[in-house]
């Protein structure tokens, strides 16, 4: 388990991990700000009593193995026992500033009208297009600040998060490039200001051919049947593997849902997913 893995209060995402194959990179994650009340990361590890006094990165790893739920419907709608993960996709976080001018909503012809919410409409449905011509890409706008946020004036600043992500990294950049070219030239961003700065942007990522094949062994030696798959979110896996040979396991999770009361998977499940876990570092033990 590694610190602040999912990013919410603090970027980047995955920062423990992070952190771990690049110990140089450790007094920048530990100045790294919340978002909620500005505390860095070390302000707050100091706080809780986590601040530890190993060197980062001191453990050596032979291989590094994580089991993991799905977060997906895949294998619960196929009827698969295992995932065996070969990588994971690129995953680029971008914060966009549009600015406007308010201006009153009963009083402004809407051909005078600087609105920086239309805009970002605009963005959105371009985005959802893009997704929608090319398998396996992924764009959303997950959060969303509108100002001055009163029914009866015209925004003049949104402040709103993208979340890119596809397995072949010139994939992911032509299209980080083509929402771009949208804010530059799109008639809907005309008189507007826009900022586009980048918050997280792991390229995509294969994991260890060697690794991924124990995992394969010792799931058809169990009897448990298995596929192989790409993960959609991000793991410590991803950031270990620069460092370490690497692969995941996966068990289904229900309904494909996480992060949430209703994820689930059964003690079966997980069983299984722990003997795969334990023969495969056996396997790979006698290689």
């Amino acid at each position: 388990n590694f610190t602040n893995e999912e990013g919410t209060r603090f970027t980047p995402d995955m920062m423990g991990s992070l952190a771990y194959a690049n110990p140089g990179l450790l007094p920048d994650l530990l100045s790294a700000k919340a978002v909620d009340d500005q505390r860095t990361v070390l302000e707050e590890l100091k706080r809780i009593g986590y601040l530890g006094n190993m060197k980062c990165g001191a453990l050596p790893f032979e291989n590094f193995i994580e089991l993991h739920i799905e977060q997906g419907p895949v294998l619960e709608n196929e009827s698969i026992g295992i995932g065996i993960v070969e990588g994971v996709q690129a995953i680029h976080w971008k914060k966009l500033t549009i600015k406007g001018k308010s201006a009153h909503a009963g009083t402004t012809p809407i051909g005078m009208r600087k609105d920086a919410y239309y805009a970002m409409s605009c963005l959105s449905i371009h985005a959802r297009q893009l997704s929608k011509s090319v398998k396996g890409l992924l764009i959303t706008i997950g959060s969303l600040q509108v100002f001055p946020n009163v029914i009866n004036v015209v925004p003049e600043k949104i402040i709103a998060t993208i979340d890119l992500r596809h397995p072949d990294d010139a994939v992911a950049n032509k299209f980080l490039a083509a929402l771009s070219e949208f804010i530059k030239n799109d008639e809907s961003f005309s008189g507007l200001s826009t900022e586009w700065e980048s918050l997280v942007g792991i390229r995509a990522v294969k994991f260890d051919p060697d690794t991924i094949n124990a995992i394969k062994k010792s799931c058809d030696e169990l009897g448990y049947s298995n596929r192989k798959m790409i993960s959609g979110a991000g793991h410590d896996a991803q950031l270990l593997s620069t460092k370490y040979p690497s692969a995941m396991i996966f068990i289904p999770s229900k309904n494909g849902i996480s992060h949430a009361i209703d994820e689930y998977s059964s003690p079966k499940q997980i069983e299984m997913g722990a003997n795969v876990l334990l023969n495969t570092i056996l396997e790979l033990d006698r290689n």
